[in-house]
């Protein structure tokens, strides 16, 4: 039996979800939050599953993961969020043998690495279902837009609904007050809608998310994957509709249906296309929302699964051939 540790920083519903759904496949897996070379030398893993949020690894990761290709064993690095260039360095030494991002477009980040590459996305409980029954959920009543940079990002969206601008982010670095100032100066200005409302509070987005049917608008390319799993799940829970771009969508391709349970948009010019799509049946009549169905999910381990094997077959080739021998 192939045994396989899987780290991550905090443990969390992805590594548990993995952990399961290996176990199903005949894997032997541990998860732990903690790792040393002690730890990697005492015991027999085979593989070694690194699941970071985020670049840069720790100097501890660098090492460990360093130590465990020394020993022979099998290491892969999962990231979840696309990494700014500067914390690629301690990866340009270091080679895992295989490399899973969270979307298409990242891999674009890693063209300098060698080696076996996947998409894994994030991960999270209730995210599936054994079967795949449609729930039809009345047509959308108006729409939420998460802001990242300024109040000016959904300046450009043509609607007649309410559109509620998530401004929770931009509170983090401006007061209050003063995006309430600026956001009264774009009402008098008539740059934007009567109908238009800025949420600042968490307490009044949680209301707002629990008592009507939204499209919640994050195709944005400036939405980290992290961000975009975390508003997959409030559609998910509160049956919304999600509004998002063709990389977002390349986790579970085949889950994705636009028209019927989402809207696919490009992330470039997307509210552009957005306002295009105003007048379909998804905004306006009642849509399909589904969680991923279980056969998606059996495709993306068995996927993993043979990934897997691939990697401690080249390592075990590698050792027995000629080559290697000393």
């Amino acid at each position: 039996m192939i045994s396989v540790l899987l780290y991550t920083k905090n443990k969390d519903a992805m590594t548990k979800v993995m952990a399961e759904q290996l176990e199903l496949l005949g894997f032997q897996t541990e998860q732990t939050s903690v790792i040393n070379v002690p730890r990697l030398i005492l015991n027999s893993y085979q593989i070694i599953h690194f699941i970071i949020p985020a670049l840069p690894l720790s100097w501890n990761e660098v090492l460990c993961m360093t130590a465990a290709k020394a020993f022979g064993k099998a290491v892969v690095l999962s990231v979840l969020d696309a990494p700014p260039a500067s914390n690629l360095q301690n990866l340009s030494w270091n080679n895992p043998d295989a490399l899973t991002v969270s979307q298409t477009n990242y891999l674009k980040l890693f063209r300098s690495k060698t080696g076996n590459k996947m998409i894994i996305p994030s991960l999270f409980e209730n995210q599936f279902v054994k079967t795949e029954p449609v729930a039809q959920v009345s047509a959308i009543t108006g729409f939420v837009f998460p802001l990242h940079k300024d109040l000016h990002e959904g300046l450009q969206l043509e609607t007649d609904k309410p559109v509620y601008f998530d401004g929770r982010k931009l509170a983090e670095g401006t007061s209050s007050s003063q995006l309430r100032k600026q956001w009264n100066e774009l009402l008098i200005q008539n740059r934007i809608r009567p109908t238009y409302e800025l949420i600042l509070s968490d307490e009044k987005m949680q209301i707002l998310l629990c008592s009507s049917s939204l499209g919640l608008l994050v195709a944005s390319e400036n939405l980290s994957h992290s961000e975009f799993t975390t508003w997959f799940e409030i559609a998910l829970k509160n049956n919304h509709l999600l509004v998002l771009n063709q990389f977002q969508a390349t986790g579970f391709s085949n889950h994705w249906t636009s028209g019927q349970n989402c809207l696919v948009t490009t992330s470039v010019n997307w509210v552009k296309e957005l306002n295009n799509h105003m007048n379909d049946d998804v905004f306006n009549t009642a849509f399909s929302n589904k969680s991923i169905s279980q056969s998606s999910l059996d495709s993306l381990f068995n996927d993993l699964s043979r990934l897997y094997l691939k990697i401690i077959y080249q390592k075990t080739s590698l050792i027995d051939s000629g080559s290697a021998k000393i």
